[in-house]
């Protein structure tokens, strides 16, 4: 996509201070618009971001060009919600998670068919400036990318605390148990980023009649691999009643 195009960003909080921040750095003109501006000037814009909290969305009375693209990040506000208030239909619905806002997050996007391939592109590229992303194929699959991605980095803070808390139950200090935890962690995923058969890796370590067999034993007694299928499927039925 031409770098020629108006693009207004309507909300001006954490995320879409980012995608203004963003589009600045890969050199598209853009225009900030926070809910108390004149939002009227996004009407002559031909790439609409709707960056607004959902419940703000009822208030936007915009008078859109039919081929505007509205690309939304507003958790819970349908595509049907959108072309029924904007009266458009080329429209991208996003969900970026928190890691974006130091560009390494991940974002899940569908767009309408409406929508063509030259900006798709420009979506992607967007979106992978804050990490990575992946086109969807429906709609609903925005739910899920909510319960893994958009809900997921709140499920490693809550798991590296556990983690935590289980070293200092060993009579470590907190200062050499967060040492120890985060530099395990670290060290593991770049092993991940090398070999990603986790079968392998876990094998790796779990020698027959060992420690980590020991504690592993544990984790499959309370079934933890259940407990992330039952906590994720929560989180996406909660996605879908909003």
């Amino acid at each position: 996509m031409k770098n020629n195009k108006k693009i207004a960003v309507i909300g001006c909080g954490v995320m879409g201070t980012i995608l203004i921040n963003n589009l600045k750095e890969l050199k598209f003109p853009v225009l900030g618009l926070d809910k108390d501006d004149d939002i009227k000037q996004a009407e002559g814009c031909d790439i609409v971001i709707l960056a607004v909290k959902p419940q703000d969305f009822k208030n936007l009375n915009l008078k859109l060009a039919k081929d505007t693209l509205v690309i939304s990040i507003m958790a819970g506000i349908t595509i049907v919600k959108i072309k029924s208030q904007l009266k458009v239909t080329k429209i991208i619905r996003a969900m970026p998670n928190m890691p974006a806002r130091i560009n390494q997050g991940f974002v899940g996007w569908y767009a309408t068919k409406h929508v063509a391939n030259d900006d798709k592109n420009f979506a992607e590229q967007l979106f992978n400036k804050m990490g990575d992303s992946m086109e969807l194929s429906n709609e609903d699959s925005i739910n899920k990318v909510t319960a893994i991605a958009g809900s997921g980095p709140a499920y490693v803070f809550h798991t590296i605390q556990s983690y935590i808390n289980g070293a200092k139950a060993l009579g470590l200090k907190e200062s050499d148990a967060k040492k120890m935890v985060f530099q395990t962690i670290k060290g593991s995923l770049a092993m991940v980023n090398e070999q990603t058969d986790l079968d392998t890796l876990i094998k790796s370590v779990a020698s027959k009649g060992g420690t980590t067999e020991a504690a592993l034993k544990v984790f499959n007694k309370k079934n933890a691999a259940k407990i992330w299928e039952q906590a994720m499927g929560s989180a996406y039925n909660r996605a879908k009643e909003l």
